[in-house]
């Protein structure tokens, strides 16, 4: 049985699970784990992807419904052994990503539209092991009713 508060999700959760869950699909089979909001660090020699909400701007007020922005980003972490460039292992991640983020359809959660990435920022950090993260950046814009954050159309 499912419990109230996962019933009663907002439309900017509702919207990261379902791009987790897209993110999951298009990953399979390349042993990586696929979180929203993780904050600890991925374990060394493990890949991963993780989505987070950014920032959410409320917009115009139209027919008793709000429009929001929400920034999402992606964050596609790669180990790799000494003396190998993880950046082969994290641009696997991202040619599987960054096309599914582009055909993104999240209509039925009240999305109007899929902003594009306004790039890819790399990250590279060499502690114990050589990593690389690949930050895709976009925006969706969606609509609540006016009174909630729940995603338009929902009871």
């Amino acid at each position: 049985m499912t419990s109230p508060a996962s019933t009663q999700t907002s439309a900017f959760v509702q919207i990261q699970d379902a791009i987790v869950s897209q993110i999951a699909a298009v990953v399979d089979g390349l042993c990586v784990g696929v979180y929203a909001n993780r904050l600890r660090p991925i374990a060394a020699s493990k890949n991963a992807v993780v989505v987070r909400i950014e920032q959410s701007s409320a917009q115009d007020v139209v027919c008793h419904a709000k429009d929001w922005r929400t920034l999402y980003i992606v964050e596609c972490y790669a180990h790799a052994a000494p003396r190998t460039d993880p950046l082969r292992e994290a641009d696997v991640l991202v040619s599987r990503i960054a096309p599914m983020l582009a055909a993104l359809d999240l209509s039925s959660l009240g999305v109007i539209e899929v902003f594009g990435s306004g790039g890819i920022k790399w990250q590279f950090d060499e502690a114990n092991d050589a990593m690389v993260c690949a930050m895709l950046g976009f925006e969706v814009m969606h609509r609540t009713a006016i009174n909630s954050i729940t995603p338009w159309g929902s009871p």
